[in-house]
């Protein structure tokens, strides 16, 4: 939960689907999720996009923490993925806040290496992996969930760091080995024993 001294800073709430930052926005509050989910990705000049994290309730945006502590503008992309309502800290109030709360510097911290840990493991898998890998790693995931689920080639192209192109070719060869089958906006995995993280 979070604590009081968070929940009294007033609250946002945005649409899903809404752009929270943009590359290269100044950064002028802390924005703490109490609801939703928020989408962070990085953006190429060729339009393709990585996701690099998501914040859930009772987290804050790393990104955004470097950004109000170095002065520098946000590097990436936040989208809300659902309605999402947030506490909003004005950049004093977070400074002040690291100085004189130690959970709120332990929960600072900690996001920095959770975070730090996560992208670490995606630099990895992106240089050590084939598409291939990363695909099925993809889909393993989803089936672990269930048959049938929700998404857009360039979704799945954003979670992997591809092109929306390669992943829909590789898709499609998949449907014709029989292993899944691709609709508007889904896919079903017609052999979901194919796609068992090992």
């Amino acid at each position: 939960m979070l604590p009081q001294y968070l929940k009294n800073y007033p609250t946002v709430t945005v649409a899903a689907g809404t752009t929270v930052l943009q590359q290269g926005q100044s950064c002028q509050h802390c924005l703490i999720v109490s609801q939703g989910r928020v989408k962070v990705f990085a953006r190429a000049r060729d339009g393709r996009e990585l996701l690099l994290y998501r914040i859930e309730p009772e987290q804050l945006c790393v990104l955004t923490t470097a950004c109000l502590l170095g002065g520098e503008p946000f590097p990436a992309e936040a989208i809300s993925e659902t309605e999402v309502t947030a506490h909003a800290l004005p950049i004093n109030d977070f400074k002040q806040l690291l100085l004189s709360e130690p959970e709120f510097q332990q929960r600072v911290l900690k996001g920095f290496s959770q975070r730090l840990s996560a992208l670490m493991a995606q630099m990895e898998s992106l240089t050590l992996h084939s598409l291939d890998q990363r695909l099925h790693h993809y889909l393993c995931q989803q089936a672990a969930r269930g048959n049938r689920f929700d998404c857009t080639h360039q979704d799945i192209a954003t979670e992997i760091g591809s092109s929306r192109e390669v992943v829909s070719r590789h898709l499609k060869t998949l449907e014709q080995q029989g292993l899944l089958q691709l609709g508007r906006g889904h896919i079903i995995l017609l052999k979901p024993e194919a796609f068992v993280l090992g």
